[in-house]
């Protein structure tokens, strides 16, 4: 099976459906918010541990179906590709270089002055209500 036509996006807020943890049915609370933090490390750290390609390629999917559930747990699903198009956008203006932070490795995308972060705040805040007064 190949990976054309996969919607991961579908296939994720089909899981959740399926066992009734989809935003709309559960409130996301932050012991949910930890236990996924938590989860992601196990698998990031599985990646690092792994002896084979095919057991990286397992931690790596791992670390994309907590991802991408956390993220239709938060009810951000609908603004995912939106969030992510913005992010590659402002990444691809980065630099090859190397950052401290990470050690150093030669190949790393590091910003250059005045580089700009992505804008999500506007995919993420929650709709202001409008009061109206009648003259009550």
């Amino acid at each position: 099976m190949s990976g054309e036509g996969c919607n991961m996006f579908k296939q994720i807020r089909d899981l959740h459906k399926q066992f009734g943890i989809t935003h709309e049915q559960i409130e996301f609370t932050q012991e949910e918010k930890d236990f996924r933090t938590l989860a992601m490390i196990e698998e990031v750290n599985e990646y690092m541990n792994a002896n084979t390609k095919a057991d990286e390629l397992d931690a790596l999917i791992d670390v994309v179906v907590f991802a991408l559930g956390t993220a239709e747990r938060q009810g951000m699903l609908n603004v995912f590709k939106t969030g992510y198009l913005r992010v590659m956008e402002a990444n691809s203006k980065k630099e090859i270089g190397q950052n401290a932070k990470r050690n150093n490795f030669k190949i790393d995308l590091v910003k250059p002055e005045g580089w700009q972060p992505a804008v999500l705040e506007d995919l993420v805040s929650e709709p202001k209500q409008i009061e109206m007064n009648f003259g009550e």
